[in-house]
């Protein structure tokens, strides 16, 4: 559950940031934050896994069906099979998140580009 004073991230703010921190202009920032995130689409869709170094991994499993119950009326409900989609955070996002305080924009930048030097 999200905290009503923290501030949720939207692809407006991703793209305010590409334009701040990358120096791209609006349109070069959506395209390319679509792009990202078309092409991390399709790789699910296609059934493919998207793994981003130091971030994590995005793979499509399949769930099985199942009988529940309705939580107002108690009667059973099926629920159909379908395909989901599951993230598994990398080791080192884990961590960052797991610490007590947000980490610093520089922590996130180095550890980043330490994931991507390792072979």
């Amino acid at each position: 559950m999200s905290r009503p004073d923290r501030m949720r991230m939207t692809r407006a703010e991703i793209v305010a940031r590409l334009r701040r921190d990358v120096g791209l202009s609006r349109t070069d920032a959506v395209d390319c934050l679509e792009t990202v995130l078309t092409t991390i689409h399709r790789s699910l869709v296609a059934g493919d896994d998207v793994r981003l170094t130091g971030f994590g991994q995005f793979s499509v499993r399949q769930r099985a069906g199942r009988m529940g119950v309705h939580p107002a009326t108690g009667k059973p409900v099926e629920h159909k099979a379908r395909r989901v989609v599951i993230f598994k955070p990398a080791r080192g996002l884990k961590e960052l998140v797991d610490q007590p305080s947000a980490a610093p924009v520089e922590e996130l930048s180095a550890n980043s580009q330490q994931d991507s030097e390792q072979p």
